[in-house]
């Protein structure tokens, strides 16, 4: 089943926890979030384009 949200890239928040999914969000149009808590060191989600790095899995409440 397919549901339409009505939704444009800009629209939705991408989270990752490496570079490659940084590079996605940003490619795709989608707001790139980075997790501390994750896969890779810090430094490098920051260079990947991340523009905002969460902590706490909680913290992602503050969106919806």
């Amino acid at each position: 089943m397919l549901i339409d949200l009505e939704l444009t890239p800009a629209d939705v928040i991408f989270v990752g926890d490496s570079e490659v999914d940084v590079q996605t969000a940003v490619a795709s149009g989608c707001f790139p979030m980075g997790v501390s808590w994750g896969y890779r060191p810090l430094d490098v989600i920051e260079k990947a384009g991340a523009r905002l790095i969460i902590d706490k899995p909680h913290e992602l409440l503050e969106f919806f």
